[in-house]
């Protein structure tokens, strides 16, 4: 075996696994991504930093802006 041979499976055995893992967790979360700012605005009212009704204000807003129909 060459040293590019032993390269190529050393470098083949960190990726592969690193790469089915990714698609495996692509796979089971539906490959959504989340809103950073959504995440944010849930934590805040987890942490009752918002009312209830503020939350749903701002969702609604975040939701708006993110789906294009700013006007």
């Amino acid at each position: 075996m060459t040293q590019s041979d032993a390269t190529t499976w050393i470098v083949g055995g960190l990726v592969a696994p690193v790469v089915s893992g990714y698609l495996l967790h692509r796979a089971a979360t539906g490959g959504e991504r989340t809103d950073p700012a959504i995440d944010e605005l849930q934590s805040a009212y987890a942490r009752g930093d918002l009312s209830e009704e503020g939350y749903e204000r701002r969702r609604e807003r975040l939701e708006d802006s993110s789906s294009g129909s700013d006007e």
